[in-house]
């Protein structure tokens, strides 16, 4: 799949689900299927490595900045009507010790962070943008807003690429707000949770980083000693609630 059809493609997912009724308090089940959604996608990388996935990232490490990440209303005190929250996790590695095809569109980003917007500009926003070097590996992380096609709906899709010494990473992580009767407040609701989904991807990304560097430990840009040191830095801010960004696990 092509880098840049992932935002339209993550925009087509989020808007699925239809609307539900508001909520008294925060719908707990979004924030355990997000959880549920970054778990199952992320432990195959722990597997490869060779560690266990619950010893840094279970659902309890997660949960706290899912929470964060997430925005939930509240019926007595933010809307009257229904709302719906979508979220969308994906994550792909790529190892070539001979070396890989060249990937323009996410290298074109690290050389230009324009390009980050370059496709349908006019449409979309970029509300964070971060680059990052870990080792031998280049990356960055780019956060971008748009106006859904369905009446009230906004996105907000968290985008990241790194590439280096064989190695490559891609991942996004989208969030889907629809309040078919306020898409003012829609949007709001996600401006209000930037800083949430900025902290929430850079960990996974961290946590990606340090584990892909320690895979293939023959020629391993990362000791398992220090890999382990890392990903213990990110499950700690995880329990904290403050995620570090990418490339300050050290």
């Amino acid at each position: 799949m092509r880098y840049r059809s992932r935002t339209a493609l993550c925009a087509a997912v989020l808007l699925c689900a239809a609307p539900a009724a508001a909520q008294e308090t925060p719908v707990r089940s979004e924030v355990t299927g997000a959880v549920d959604m970054i778990v199952r996608e992320m432990t195959p990388l722990f597997e490869a490595a060779g560690v266990p996935a619950d010893r840094f990232m279970s659902r309890e490490h997660l949960t706290g900045p899912v929470a964060e990440a997430l925005p939930l209303l509240n019926a007595d005190r933010d809307i009257d009507g229904e709302w719906d929250t979508s979220v969308h996790f994906e994550f792909d590695t790529t190892r070539a010790p001979e070396g890989l095809p060249p990937e323009p569109d996410g290298l074109t980003v690290l050389d230009d962070a324009r390009d980050c917007v370059e496709e349908d500009k006019e449409f979309l926003e970029v509300v964070h943008f971060r680059r990052y070097v870990r080792e031998e590996m280049r990356g960055y992380q780019c956060v971008l807003l748009f106006k859904g096609v369905e009446p009230g709906t906004w996105v907000l899709v968290s985008r990241g690429f790194a590439e280096g010494g064989g190695r490559r990473m891609s991942g996004w992580l989208g969030i889907g707000m629809n309040t078919p009767a306020d898409g003012a407040r829609a949007r709001q609701s996600l401006i209000d949770h930037i800083e949430g989904v900025v902290a929430l991807s850079a960990a996974i990304d961290d946590y990606a980083l340090a584990l892909f560097l320690m895979r293939d430990r023959t020629d391993g840009a990362l000791s398992q000693d220090e890999a382990l040191a890392r990903l213990d830095r990110v499950r700690r801010a995880l329990e904290s609630s403050t995620p570090v960004r990418p490339g300050t696990a050290q």
